[in-house]
């Protein structure tokens, strides 16, 4: 048995919502929404605070219906309307009441069998009546009419019908939450799904409607709707229905119930929740010249976030990518993953001037980047060995460098703690043989201790004045043994 329509009247002092109040004869009389009759007849509710009540101090009649909303009673057999009633007599002034069915907009309201009360009950009563199946339509309404001429008023509680379902619709799951984007993005969110599924259902149109906020589709990808979507010829088949919060919408919180619904099945209903987030973005002075920061915004290259200290670093946790500030204002580079955990990060090719002879210069144009085998980040251009994560790394150095330099050969190789260079983990380059840029690459193993830093520098062995471009390099560093050295 399921419950199609429930009422116990407990809206504050108001008709409920979706309740319609209708004037049928003599003056206005709307129903009152109170603790038992006029006068204590009866004492109090049935049950709450509040009963409907239909009162008139005059012994001139006044008619007035309590019509319920419209119900959709097609897909229930067996149906039976409950309330509980009372209308006491004052001396000999006797209120009514009626109640009536009706089964379309343009039909005609017409009286329950037996639902007729004349005389004086003075004590809340149950009353209960089975409506006819043969009645039963998609915009179903209960009429209560009550006459009211001077008796202690006709009073209404705990309106209930109840049915058997004789076909329903159902959803897996019956909720879905976490429907979040960060405002700057501008969204979609990522999308959900759930799978409805119906029993005696047959050739019906069955349609999926979103609340505000979201958008549905037959698709993961595509068609998302706004005002909904629907199924036509619906025989209870498993159908994927996606849903998402939809694009541009403001900071807010947003929820409510994806309805299913058709004209010969019970409706069901998905809870969905989720937010628009306002971003956080750090102002320029929270990030310094080579820091490390976490800032929510869109992925990009190149989106204008806030200004930044040139080679500020930010981590997007939406798209799990890291970006470079490139040019201390509003222009941001990605830098992508290639190896090893190991980051490339591109930067600009202005020429690098070698001023003293056979001196390692530490060119800002390298960055370094670690992986996962204990490297913890960089400051000014150096690579930190995590403390308690000391040991022997493999270490290979790939550099992109040339482009028309004006020494016969300059140098590249890792310095550790900005002064040695490790087992000869240096590279010597002719850059007056080629005005092209060529890459080459640094390979071997080294030993580091916990606080360890590591840097990529240049060096002109022979003369001053070189100049040279090294617009790029990559790190890789791999941990193949723990220890202290």
């Amino acid at each position: 048995m399921a419950t199609i329509l429930t009422q116990g009247f407990e809206s504050g002092g108001t008709i409920p919502s979706g309740w319609v109040d209708t004037n049928v004869s003599g003056t206005l009389n709307p129903y009152t929404y109170a603790s038992g009759g006029y006068n204590a007849n009866p004492a109090v509710a049935h049950t709450g605070s509040y009963n409907a009540l239909c009162y008139k101090a005059s012994f001139t009649a006044s008619v007035q219906r309590l019509e319920t909303p419209k119900l959709n009673l097609i897909p229930y057999s067996g149906i039976t309307l409950t309330f509980w009633h009372a209308q006491a007599i004052w001396i000999s002034d006797q209120d009514e009441l009626r109640v009536y069915y009706k089964t379309g907009s343009t039909g005609s309201w017409t009286i329950i069998s037996g639902a007729v009360y004349t005389t004086s009950i003075t004590n809340w009563t149950q009353e209960s009546f089975s409506l006819p199946s043969t009645s039963a339509s998609s915009e179903y309404q209960i009429g209560f009419e009550a006459t009211a001429k001077y008796g202690y008023g006709v009073v209404i509680d705990d309106v209930l019908i109840t049915g058997d379902i004789l076909s329903s619709v159902a959803t897996t799951p019956s909720s879905l939450s976490n429907f979040n984007y960060i405002d700057v993005t501008k969204g979609p969110s990522s999308q959900q799904s759930f799978v409805l599924y119906g029993y005696g259902v047959s050739g019906v149109t069955a349609y999926i409607t979103p609340p505000s906020g979201y958008e549905v589709s037959f698709s993961s990808t595509t068609n998302y709707q706004l005002t909904g979507i629907s199924i036509s010829n619906y025989n209870g088949d498993n159908t994927t229905i996606y849903t998402r919060l939809t694009s541009g919408l403001s900071v807010s919180n947003y929820s409510g119930n994806i309805s299913i619904t058709g004209s010969t099945f019970q409706s069901a209903y998905v809870y969905v929740d989720g937010s628009v987030i306002s971003s956080p973005i750090a102002n320029s002075s929270n990030l310094s010249s080579n820091s490390i920061g976490l800032i929510l915004v869109q992925s990009g290259n190149g989106y204008p976030v806030h200004n930044a200290a040139k080679g500020s670093i930010y981590t997007d946790i939406l798209k799990g990518s890291i970006y470079i500030n490139k040019d201390g204002v509003k222009m941001w580079a990605a830098l992508q993953p290639v190896a090893y955990g190991a980051i490339f990060l591109p930067y600009d090719t202005t020429a690098f001037t070698l001023t003293n002879a056979n001196t390692w210069y530490v060119t800002s144009q390298i960055w370094l980047v670690g992986d996962c085998f204990g490297i913890s980040g960089t400051t000014n251009g150096r690579l930190y060995v995590n403390k308690n994560r000391g040991g022997r790394y493999k270490v290979l150095l790939s550099v992109d460098a040339g482009g028309g330099g004006t020494a016969d050969d300059f140098d590249v190789g890792i310095l550790v703690n900005g002064t040695t260079v490790p087992n000869n983990l240096w590279r010597s380059y002719d850059i007056a043989s080629s005005a092209s840029w060529d890459a080459f690459s640094i390979a071997g193993e080294i030993n580091l201790n916990a606080g360890d830093y590591i840097t990529m520098a240049v060096r002109n062995p022979v003369a001053a004045g070189t100049t040279t471009y090294v617009p790029d390099g990559t790190l890789f560093l791999k941990k193949i043994a723990d220890g202290s050295y």
